[in-house]
């Protein structure tokens, strides 16, 4: 791929995504030195463990540039109530984190243009990014980039979701109409749940939910 041009700067970060690939992230002992608010080692380490850290070219450097690539990971849900039956219609989301020097990030191939952005308040911005996702759900088209980390259920319960990388602890979100997954077992305050994910293998996932209303938070 080609950009016609690049902002001027120190150095230029790029990672890459499709569905079979995934731009490899950075070791720990490097983090530790290109990221300010990263000061032990251990902090580092988790940054490589879950987030795809952006790779580090210099302005000058040779072109093309290179990007060193690992496969991606794949996710089998199934999505069952209490009684073990099969719910159709679960929205499934995630959305695997990538870091760039010094901060902040974002979500793995997803952008947004500044012209989109630029003097919306923050009750516009949830309505501008919730009217792409539901726009998306809706889509076929597979390269819609609201799209890459949502899937519905179908009515066996299954879905699928393709083209992530392989890091520990991913976040999964499920909406229903009528059922809602848990509070997660460190965060009693948010609903959803949380996969370990490996490069090139496909993981399972059974997902339980609960009737919305049974478990109230805050209370």
């Amino acid at each position: 791929f080609e950009f016609d041009s690049v902002p001027r700067g120190a150095e230029i970060q790029l990672t890459a995504v499709n569905d079979d690939w995934v731009s490899v992230s950075a070791p720990a002992e490097e983090i530790l030195g290109r990221f300010p608010y990263v000061t032990t080692a251990e902090h580092a380490q988790h940054m490589h463990d879950t987030m795809v850290i952006g790779q580090p070219f210099a302005p000058d450097a040779p072109r093309p540039l290179v990007l060193e690539m690992e496969r991606t990971a794949t996710c089998d849900f199934t999505v069952v109530d209490n009684a073990g039956e099969a719910v159709e219609g679960a929205a499934i989301y995630m959305s695997p984190n990538k870091a760039v020097a010094p901060g902040p990030g974002g979500v793995i191939g997803m952008y947004s243009r500044t012209v989109d952005i630029l003097g919306k308040t923050a009750d516009e911005m949830r309505a501008f990014f919730g009217e792409k996702r539901q726009a998306a759900l809706a889509s076929d088209d597979p390269d819609d980039r609201f799209g890459r980390y949502m899937a519905k259920t179908d009515k066996s319960g299954k879905a699928t979701l393709r083209a992530l990388p392989g890091k520990r602890s991913e976040l999964i979100i499920l909406e229903h109409e009528q059922f809602e997954l848990g509070t997660l077992k460190h965060a009693a305050f948010h609903r959803g749940a949380n996969v370990d994910l490996t490069p090139g293998q496909t993981t399972e996932v059974k997902l339980t939910v609960q009737k919305k209303g049974v478990e109230v938070l805050g209370r």
